[in-house]
């Protein structure tokens, strides 16, 4: 049906793409595996029409076309869902439906059970927005669906009907692409996975009648990763088991200095789209990782961004025993107090922004990157060279538009900056979510440094592994609320389970 022949996609010396070739039969789902930058992402732009190759050739049905925009690509039946979504804030559910071309002013079935359609876009929790990305994406009736890192912010229940949705689309005759980094999603939804590896298609196995064979996943790996390199069986473990690559900092000696950071009875008022918090109290050693796991829309986001500095509460807020003015995000950055968002490009970057710029974004203000209220270009240059060399960030240039970055790299320069500021205490939402093995390695390791410095971690997380893989201590949020943090040990994970469905 669609077919990419030795597709190029430069970014200054940086191949996205390097004669890369692609082709999806009718009824199949065909999966695109890879690391963060392996290339995926700007691959299924192209194919979309939203970014031109420079060179190369597509095909749909056997026949020569050029899709010069993504409109032109939607005529020809392909469809798209990105990484990074395409909703308009201030519509609601049903304006969003009909923008995308749904005539009827009934929701389509994907939705109907889930929302009146009368909720602002900017009211829901991501996980349902990818629903409302995909309702979108298939008003068009499309042949072929593209689905970027769909599952990356997606619980495991909510990726499970996905894999539903798709398998049903299958059987009625479409074609979707499944970009993931995630080994055992790929076997498990598709037909066939091609692997991407620094730009150039590097191999793809079939699955047969009888299913994937034992060896697959290690010939995936050999491909993802390149057969000598050392960490093949570090990554088979990181994708297909629950152990960590790096142990947590449960084993540092505490000092007996108390609470590094202090929350109190801290409480908010309820309004449309953000859940109230209850009497929130809690507290963060130094040397420590705490962890909040729940379910997403808990009130997670809203107590770290009252924690942050960012949003106004009731309560008390107090580091190293000195009290925070809440509400006061400069003063709490000034503390040394960080915050690393889940949002990445709806809040952590600005996608109008260069490489460069979004590395000094909050401190573009302090010396050396301002002098006299001028910015200082060579230091703020400087800088990105430096980060970008110490996190192996891709595309090099500091001058890369952020939005042509993966969300893996995307999340490098993310971490670069915030613990730039953090002397005190990083908030870090879903810091490792929809990264592939070898940046969550880097990211973890990045953070597990900090800890072991006289710093402290708040992590908030709906992935109950990390939370006891990475955490000294881990409470729940459930409807607003956080139960006593608890040391991580034996049986600790049959509690979480239990009061993250239902209390304590």
């Amino acid at each position: 049906m669609l077919e990419a022949k030795c597709i190029t996609k430069t970014y200054g010396p940086t191949a996205a793409n390097d004669c890369l070739t692609l082709s999806i039969r009718r009824g199949e789902i065909v999966g695109v595996l890879g690391e963060n930058g392996a290339g995926k992402s700007t691959l299924l732009s192209i194919l979309a029409g939203a970014i031109q190759p420079d060179s190369g050739q597509l095909l749909i049905n056997g026949k020569p076309t050029v899709f010069g925009a993504p409109g032109e690509a939607l005529r020809n039946g392909v469809s798209i869902v990105f990484q990074h979504f395409a909703l308009i804030p201030t519509f609601t559910v049903r304006e969003q439906m009909h923008l995308a071309g749904w005539s009827s002013r009934e929701l389509p079935d994907l939705l109907r059970s889930r929302f009146s359609g009368n909720e602002p876009i900017s009211d829901i929790s991501l996980g349902n927005q990818q629903l409302i990305e995909i309702a979108k994406a298939l008003a068009s009736h499309p042949s072929v669906l593209l689905l970027d890192e769909p599952t990356s912010i997606l619980t495991s229940a909510e990726t499970q009907q996905l894999f539903v949705l798709l398998r049903t689309l299958k059987e009625q005759g479409m074609s979707v692409v499944f970009v993931t980094h995630k080994l055992h999603e790929a076997m498990e939804v598709c037909d066939r996975i091609v692997v991407l590896r620094k730009g150039k298609d590097v191999g793809e196995l079939e699955q047969s009648r009888s299913g994937w064979s034992s060896e697959t996943d290690t010939g995936l790996l050999k491909l993802m990763f390149g057969r000598d390199e050392d960490d093949t069986d570090d990554a088979a473990q990181e994708l297909n088991t629950p152990e960590p690559l790096i142990a947590g900092s449960r084993d540092l000696p505490k000092r007996e200095t108390g609470a590094l950071f202090c929350v109190q009875e801290v409480s908010t008022r309820a309004c449309p789209g953000r859940r109230a918090l209850h009497q929130v109290s809690l507290d963060v050693g130094e040397r420590e990782i705490c962890a909040i796991v729940g379910v997403g829309g808990q009130g997670q986001r809203e107590l770290a961004e009252v924690c942050a500095g960012y949003a106004p509460a009731h309560g008390t807020l107090s580091l190293q025993g000195r009290a925070l003015t809440i509400g006061n995000a400069g003063a709490f950055r000034r503390a040394g107090i960080a915050y690393l968002t889940d949002d990445r490009m709806g809040e952590g970057t600005v996608p109008g922004f260069t490489l460069e710029e979004n590395l000094i974004l909050k401190r573009q203000r302090e010396w050396p990157f301002s002098r006299r209220g001028r910015l200082r270009p060579g230091r703020v240059r400087d800088r990105a060279r430096e980060e970008v060399s110490r996190w192996r960030i891709e595309p090099t240039s500091p001058q890369a538009p952020i939005g042509t970055l993966s969300g893996g790299n995307i999340q490098k320069v993310l971490l670069a900056r915030e613990l730039s500021i953090a002397s005190s205490l990083l908030i870090a939402n879903n810091p490792s979510q929809g990264l592939d093995t070898r940046t969550r390695t880097q990211v973890w390791s990045a953070i597990k440094e900090f800890a072991e410095g006289q710093g402290g971690v708040l992590l908030f997380t709906t992935d109950i592994d990390e939370a006891l893989e990475r955490a000294d201590r881990v409470g729940v949020m459930y409807e607003g609320a956080v139960s006593p943090l608890m040391p991580v040990g034996d049986g600790t994970r049959s509690d979480l389970e239990r009061m993250m469905v239902a209390g304590w």
